[in-house]
């Protein structure tokens, strides 16, 4: 690294970093080209390798921009950076803002023993600071750096032993497998389908035109064959989910001690996450169809970030998952972070107003009504009318259990919403954090004595309950404003505390 009046270059093995973020911002937006690279296949693909290598040149070329726009400083209070090849951008964080410092170790560093330093900070939507290309040990003790300077962290001193979670491969397996979503298939089906009977049953749609030859087609050759390509093609999406989850979980370990949480995982790309135990709010027990059906549930611990950091970015700087635990050990785990975290098993809950099921009820009536309709007015789908009922029945009862799931429970200082369908989900959040309350009421649930919606304000995520009992409601919104301002009095009382002994 370069230094000039205190400002400092990376290393220039940092070119690999930003080409590999353009290359991945070029392959998440690959999708819109499609429909013009299959249009132009047709003329051969001479251009191809062209092409390949024109994008491969540009790709290098901003990546030196971008290295050459990058420097960085540090200070008694935090870090510096500048960055940004056209729109130039300079952050100043303050070491107390700092939320977390995390460093990987992606696959194209590895041989050269180098190492990224991340320092996303509270609140915001968008990772801070990004150096790139470090020595090992020199982004080691810049992260003891940053967090030394951070408020609320003890000294490494004082750490105890405390929880160490291992999760082995055969527990990565299960988190992939049961975490990925199937039921996606179910839009490509119908077009497998319909290749394999234009293939294999030149006569299909003659065969169907009656109830029973109908009948007789679905146990034909060509269901059968679209029923194992099915089966063949979610298998593979199994596999690979679950691989997929072995590979960037790999070797997991996460252990709490004394203030901090630390995690450590990756095969490809190697992270190790540093965070506080003041900085996670939310704690989250989910738990889907298939997690429930072999036991285990994936416990999220959600710092404080701004709402666009989870989803797409998640494992990159949104909750630490912990994956594939048994419930008992997830409510063990929960309270090494939380010490009253409440047992949300056994936690009772207020549930929701029996006319929330009513109204999806009429709702996905008044859909299928439309539906049936249509229907009428279509000669070939009016044969296929005896199949309406069935479905409204199952939706039905899809939209029941949906219904039963909703609950709120206070318990221990703690909010607890359940939520799920077949599946269930808790999301333990405290009182005392909560940043805003709404209710809303329209002159129907007003009537009723309901509350249409509850939304709870959190730094971390937005939690919102439909058709509560109007007097719990406005008991749980005074027990979490009540909350709020005694945390805020007792903070109030620390600091002019501090200050006096300060002064004298």
């Amino acid at each position: 690294m370069n230094a000039r009046h205190g400002w400092m270059r990376l290393s220039l093995w940092s070119v690999l970093h930003f080409a590999a973020a353009l290359s991945a911002r070029a392959v998440q937006q690959f999708w819109a080209a499609i429909p013009v690279a299959v249009a132009t296949l047709s003329s051969g693909i001479g251009w191809l390798l062209p092409l390949l290598f024109s994008g491969l040149g540009i790709v290098v070329l901003v990546a030196l921009l971008q290295y050459r726009a990058f420097s960085y400083r540090l200070h008694d209070s935090g870090i510096e950076v500048r960055s940004g090849v056209v729109h130039k951008r300079q952050v100043n964080l303050q070491a107390e803002r700092v939320q977390n410092v995390r460093i990987e170790q992606p696959v194209y560093f590895r041989p050269l023993g180098l190492v990224s330093l991340h320092v996303d900070s509270a609140g915001s939507s968008t990772e801070e600071v990004c150096l790139a290309a470090l020595d090992a040990e020199q982004a080691q003790e810049l992260q003891r750096r940053m967090l030394a300077k951070s408020q609320r962290t003890v000294p490494e001193t004082s750490v105890q032993t405390g929880e160490d979670v291992r999760r082995n491969p055969s527990d990565l397996a299960i988190y992939g497998a049961t975490s990925n979503r199937v039921w996606v298939l179910a839009g490509a089906a119908a077009g497998i389908a319909g290749q394999l009977t234009e293939r294999l049953g030149a006569g299909f749609e003659a065969r169907t035109a009656e109830w029973w030859s109908w009948w007789q087609a679905l146990v034909g050759v060509p269901l059968a064959a679209a029923a194992v390509a099915f089966a063949a093609l979610a298998l593979g999406i199994v596999a690979l989910s679950a691989a997929g989850a072995v590979i960037v979980y790999w070797n997991y370990r996460l252990h709490v001690a004394g203030d901090n949480v630390q995690a450590r995982y990756g095969l490809l790309t190697r992270r190790a996450f540093r965070m506080r135990k003041a900085r996670v709010q939310a704690v989250v027990f989910q738990q889907n169809a298939l997690a429930r059906l072999v036991g285990r549930v994936n416990l999220h611990l959600e710092q404080i970030v701004h709402r666009s950091t989870h989803g797409a970015n998640a494992v990159q700087r949104g909750p630490i998952i912990v994956p594939a635990l048994a419930p008992a050990s997830a409510i063990r785990l929960g309270r090494q972070v939380h010490a009253d975290l409440p047992d949300v098993y056994a936690a009772r809950y207020t549930a929701v107003s029996v006319r929330y099921f009513v109204r999806l009820a009429l709702t996905l009536g008044l859909f299928y009504l439309a539906v049936f309709g249509v229907a009428l007015q279509t000669a070939a789908a009016a044969e296929y009318l005896w199949a309406i009922a069935p479905l409204l029945i199952a939706h039905l009862l899809l939209l029941f259990a949906r219904f039963r799931r909703w609950g709120v429970a206070v318990d221990g200082g703690f909010v607890i919403i359940r939520r799920g369908l077949i599946g269930c989900t808790y999301v333990v959040l405290p009182a005392a954090g909560m940043q805003a309350i709404s209710l809303r009421q329209s002159p129907f649930t007003k009537r009723a004595g309901l509350v249409a919606l509850v939304e709870l304000h959190y730094a971390s995520r937005t939690e919102r309950i439909p058709f509560l009992p109007a007097g719990f409601a406005q008991r749980l919104g005074d027990y979490l404003l009540a909350e709020c301002e005694r945390r805020r009095s007792s903070a109030a009382e620390t600091r002019q505390a501090l200050a006096s002994t300060a002064s004298d």
